[in-house]
């Protein structure tokens, strides 16, 4: 069981849900559904720390295989698998039901 595993469990026992927004759903649809995979990048990578060049880290790519290595052996979500729940900001038909909902419930019936 690795560290980041048990992290997790306890996260998972203790933590409420993370939800993602509108836009991250939608960031997340696009992602996935785009067919231009974005494989570069323009920013510098970033410096490997002293201890994973102590382990024999060669470079930021091993470091991440590394990462997803250890994840797939625990049985925990691969990286970048991003929100798995989201909030409806604007859901127009539930906002109705809620609205009528709460107009029978406040209903004044007279005295027969």
């Amino acid at each position: 069981m690795s560290s980041f595993s048990v992290l997790n469990d306890v996260d998972e026992q203790t933590s409420k849900t993370v939800l993602g927004s509108d836009g991250a759903a939608r960031w997340q649809d696009f992602r996935s559904s785009s067919k231009i995979k974005a494989t570069t990048s323009v920013a510098p990578a970033i410096p490997l720390k002293k201890l994973d060049r102590a382990l024999g880290t060669k470079s930021i790519s091993d470091e991440r295989a590394t990462e997803a290595k250890i994840r797939k052996d625990a049985g925990d979500r691969e990286l970048d698998a991003g929100y798995t729940e989201f909030t409806r900001k604007n859901d127009h038909e539930e906002i109705a039901a809620q609205k009528k909902r709460k107009l029978i419930l406040d209903r004044v019936r007279p005295d027969a």
